[in-house]
């Protein structure tokens, strides 16, 4: 998933704040350094920071030589050092009493600390930006604020906020006609509506995405596009237009030369092809995916590649290959503080343990993931925890209370998520089930059944009429 505040949209936004049209005496100076800066071209975005610095600079010439400073380190992911830049050249444009220079700056420090995970430190950047955008009636700056700020509430669980910012963002860009723009926030909005499980609403975000950036010859934009396009598209049970999306996304990428877009695909390529039970070409997609992510040192994407290759082994039932993937995502996980992929490949694990019959790790692994799942809000881990839960007891002396209970969650949790969810979980809940009454364990299920509806009807029955058919004839 492309996270619109990231190094794309930064690079947008510079360009577009150093191309603005200035009445000043920097007007040149900005856009000849945006420019060099949109074509990557250091060497003269260097040269230009060089000139402005042998020049006679007043309060004014200072703050722009720390912005473009800022902004050139940015451009090369050096952070720290941007950010220092960019706090000093805030101070100057303050006492020059210049908006312009403020705001561009703010937006970046912004950005940066998002990047840096410093969310609340981001969020008071944006907010000091929006206000003087406000104070000057500039709706499209206001825009470009909101977009940002959407980013930001979306990775603190904060949906609300997060859908006003990224629809507010869209009407303002799309009413001036910025279509660039307005691909970036509907970029942002799909990514939030697949995260919330409204797939539908998120197809039609990325369909429309798609066509502003072929329309204008954006391959960048479609790759990234192809594949947040395919996510939600297989998400929603569409795992063969997912598979065609991907295999686009990794076209485009070749021919960009683009190494970590094409193990975006390849890594995404490979889940389709797990939900189309094609595992031997799954394993060789995931592979190929972690190969490229080790080369380029980035251990956050391999340790989902890892995740991803352990889920596939699990399902061919190599088991112990499953377990050695999931052991080093886990300690990748662990050690970049990833609470929410963590909780994600924990819960594979204990899937992974379910199917090998270690109960005790199990309930570990569960108990864990439940934790972690509920503070960082994330619904599919904490539905797989409780299902786990209640297969564990299940297990020897049926504890019935404690396993419907677990089992009501898992469906209240998943339906509430989305359809396709609730159906996965019910179908492996119901699997459970199927087993202990082959087994003459009748009465425990019928009363696990009984007990499931009861804690569940309330919260989905009468939304959702089907998740909970299969239990109630399961008591008679």
């Amino acid at each position: 998933m492309v996270n619109p505040t990231t190094q794309d949209y930064l690079i947008e936004l510079t360009h577009q704040q150093f191309s603005s049209v200035h009445k000043d005496a920097f007007g040149e100076w900005r856009k000849r350094f945006g420019d060099a800066l949109e074509i990557w071209d250091i060497e003269l975005a260097m040269r230009l920071l060089r000139e402005l610095a042998r020049s006679d600079l007043d309060l004014y010439g200072r703050a722009h030589l720390r912005m473009g400073r800022g902004g050139l380190l940015a451009k090369q992911d050096k952070g720290k050092e941007a950010v220092s830049e960019l706090e000093a050249a805030n101070d100057l444009f303050r006492e020059a009493g210049d908006p312009v220079g403020r705001t561009w700056t703010l937006l970046i420090l912004g950005n940066l600390y998002t990047d840096q995970g410093r969310w609340e430190e981001a969020l008071e950047f944006y907010r000091e930006a929006q206000a003087i955008y406000i104070n000057q009636n500039d709706t499209y700056g206001e825009a470009q604020v909101l977009i940002n700020m959407g980013s930001l509430y979306n990775v603190q669980a904060r949906w609300g906020e997060a859908l006003q910012s990224y629809r507010r963002s869209l009407d303002i860009f799309l009413e001036v006609g910025d279509e660039p723009s307005a691909g970036m926030a509907l970029d942002g909005l799909g990514n939030l509506l697949t995260d919330l499980g409204n797939y539908d609403e998120a197809i039609e975000c990325y369909e429309a995405c798609l066509e502003i950036f072929t329309a204008r010859h954006n391959r960048q934009g479609q790759v990234s596009t192809l594949n947040n396009l395919g996510r939600a598209l297989d998400s929603a049970e569409k795992p063969k237009q997912a598979l065609e999306c991907y295999e686009r996304s990794l076209a485009l990428a070749q021919q960009l030369g683009d190494l970590h877009s094409q193990a975006v695909a390849l890594d995404n390529m490979g889940l389709a092809l797990q939900s189309l039970g094609r595992h031997k070409e799954a394993l060789s997609a995931h592979e190929q995916a972690l190969l490229i992510y080790r080369d380029l040192v980035d251990l956050h994407s391999a340790s989902a590649a890892l995740n991803h290759l352990g889920m596939v082994h699990r399902k061919v039932k190599q088991y112990e290959n499953a377990e050695t993937c999931f052991e080093e995502s886990v300690e990748l996980k662990r050690q970049l503080e990833d609470r929410p992929g963590l909780a994600s490949v924990l819960a594979n694990f204990g899937v992974l343990h379910a199917s090998q019959e270690r109960w005790d790790d199990v309930r570990s692994l569960a108990t864990e993931t439940l934790r972690l799942a509920r503070e960082v809000q994330l619904d599919n881990p904490q539905a797989i925890a409780h299902t786990l839960l209640g297969l564990v007891n299940t297990v020897g002396e049926i504890d019935v209370v404690a396993a419907s209970e677990h089992y009501a969650q898992a469906l209240i949790i998943a339906w509430e998520y989305h359809h396709n969810a609730g159906k996965r979980i019910g179908r492996s809940i119901l699997g459970r089930l199927d087993e202990l009454q082959d087994a003459g364990k009748v009465i425990e299920v019928r009363d696990i059944c009984e007990l499931i509806v009861e804690s569940a009807h309330n919260r989905i029955g009468e939304d959702h009429s089907e998740a909970l058919e299969d239990f109630t004839k399961l008591i008679s």
